[in-house]
């Protein structure tokens, strides 16, 4: 990974695929992995993009995750529905260790 090709931010999307977490210098930032082969590193958890991306939407991560719970009963690896009118939901392949950990793999709608 090159740091200086690491951005401050970066806004989920629709070509959105992945988004790894990995640990450098002792803070997690994140690795995404778009549809038509772009990749990027962001200077931010998973989680945060995650986040922010929800509270786009108008609501938060949290806020989808307990909807997500009450309505499919589950309490582990929790799907998080960004916006569901265009299809981007979003999975945690494992239970984190911590939240900062999470990594997150979009659906596929065949």
């Amino acid at each position: 990974m090159k740091k200086d090709k690491m951005s401050n931010d970066y806004e989920i999307n629709p070509v959105t695929v992945a988004i790894i977490a990995e640990k450098v210098d002792g803070y997690y930032i994140s690795y995404v992995l778009e549809s038509n082969g772009t990749t990027n590193y962001v200077k931010q958890p998973p989680v945060s993009l995650i986040d922010h991306a929800c509270r786009y939407f108008g609501s938060s991560l949290k806020g989808r995750q307990e909807g997500a719970r009450m309505i499919l009963n589950v309490k582990h690896k929790v799907p998080i529905s960004i916006d569901p009118s265009s299809g981007m939901y979003f999975f945690p392949p494992m239970e984190p260790l911590t939240i900062d950990t999470t990594s997150f793999c979009k659906s596929v709608i065949l």
